[in-house]
């Protein structure tokens, strides 16, 4: 992660962190839009995509994606600064759309400190998730960015 995205992610954390206190509001269940975001999604029967992809995280230097997506799997992966592949050990570290619904009900199953999703309001994927699982664990937060989703109509 760029020295500048790192400062900006613990700037923000540190807002929330220091807001925290000040009010607290029910936690919303967020199964009933997991399940309707997703029924958008399917609806739109994309299997063949590109789209970009972010992960910020105190964690492996992850950069800005372009993903492959094909019949359901990332087929390739380049970075969007330099055009380089994506090392497999790091690709593994991106989702296809799919994918992104599993990682969030499972880390919602697992009861986080903090999730929230932000939607994309026309294809129904989720354009930002951002989880602490744990409160009493520094560090362990994540943001998943996803944009630009592109339906592929011919192999390329």
């Amino acid at each position: 992660m760029s020295r500048s995205r790192y400062l900006a992610l613990t700037a923000g954390l540190f807002l929330v962190a220091c807001t925290k206190g000040v009010t607290t509001e029910p936690k919303v269940d967020l199964t009933a839009a997991f399940n309707r975001q997703e029924s958008v999604w399917n609806s739109q029967t994309i299997t063949n995509y590109t789209m970009e992809q972010e992960r910020l995280c105190f964690c492996a230097e992850m950069k800005k994606v372009r993903l492959t997506v094909r019949d359901g799997a990332i087929t390739e992966a380049v970075y969007l600064d330099t055009g380089d592949l994506v090392p497999p050990g790091i690709r593994a570290m991106y989702y296809t759309v799919p994918e992104l619904f599993t990682l969030m009900r499972a880390q919602y199953a697992a009861n986080p400190y903090i999730m929230e999703v932000l939607w994309d309001a026309t294809k129904g994927y989720p354009a930002q998730i951002q989880v602490d699982p744990r409160k009493e664990i520094a560090d362990d937060e994540f943001v998943i960015n996803s944009s630009n989703v592109v339906k592929l109509t011919a192999m390329r």
